[in-house]
């Protein structure tokens, strides 16, 4: 199989037009016509995730956070990222993300959380936009297929308390800890998610009338805007939010691809280590 099929199997559910303006989906490393048989599939591009490709001797990573967010300047090999470039290049390794796409696709991060979470019915929190940039004939076609995407869910659980929806986050994420913002004591029916970082979308989350809002990176504002408005907010973390939809993707992508095609979840793709002090 080469890169450009596996590629065309995920841009049937993460189609790159929707994707963010910002973002930088797509190849990042490699071309198309290479032939692939082992792929890793990982959330970051990292030195520990490349070392991993190289050992399992993969011929692709597909990630979900780009390798390059912004224009390249200069590789130095002695840098961080120079150094993981590098064995890239030299170990012939393809590299392709879809981000931002994935996070507003029907089967990425935010309907997989959704899954995990156990939220009915969920509906799209907020819209993917219209690129801007598209020509102006395409506009209205590209609107209407934009409409069926976009980023977050809402939709309703059994009712519960914050506690014990605290505690079910933490056992199916597989996390430690959450953070919790606001009243407590409110009774929880209606739930928003967002994984990754979501702190754009409390505004969306409040008139979608969810009584919770579920995401990470939420900062000090975050909270406060939160509290004025009266709704809670649940930070289970970036990672942590995104990192379940790597399990959909490998089942997607075991069944669209040949069977001597292996599909690999990185092991050692996880949040930058820390401790508390």
């Amino acid at each position: 199989m080469i890169a450009k099929t596996m590629i065309d199997y995920l841009e049937e559910i993460a189609p790159q037009f929707i994707a963010e303006d910002w973002d930088n989906v797509g190849i990042q490393i490699g071309h198309v016509e290479r032939e692939v048989k082992k792929v890793l599939l990982a959330l970051d591009i990292t030195k520990e995730v490349v070392d991993d490709a190289i050992d399992l001797q993969v011929d692709m990573i597909i990630s979900h956070h780009p390798l390059f967010f912004s224009n390249l300047k200069r590789i130095d090999f002695k840098s961080y990222k120079g150094k993981m470039i590098e064995k890239l290049i030299k170990n012939d390794i393809l590299v392709y993300s879809a981000h931002t796409n994935l996070d507003s696709s029907n089967d990425g991060v935010n309907d997989e959380l959704a899954r995990v979470l156990d939220i009915k019915n969920p509906e799209i929190l907020v819209k993917t936009k219209t690129n801007s940039e598209e020509v102006e004939c395409d506009i209205i076609e590209l609107e209407n297929k934009r409409n069926q995407y976009g980023i977050g869910r809402v939709g309703h659980i059994e009712k519960t308390n914050i506690e014990n929806l605290a505690e079910k986050i933490k056992k199916k994420l597989k996390v430690e800890d959450v953070r919790v913002y606001g009243d407590i004591e409110k009774p929880i029916k209606r739930v928003a998610v967002a994984g990754g970082s979501g702190s754009d979308f409390i505004i969306d989350a409040y008139k979608k009338k969810a009584d919770v809002y579920i995401t990470g990176d939420i900062k000090h504002h975050d909270a406060q805007l939160a509290n004025e408005i009266g709704i809670i907010l649940i930070d289970a973390g970036h990672f942590h939010t995104e990192k379940i939809v790597m399990n959909r993707i490998k089942k997607y992508l075991d069944q669209k691809v040949d069977s001597d095609v292996e599909i690999i979840i990185a092991k050692n793709d996880n949040i930058a280590p820390y401790k508390t002090i």
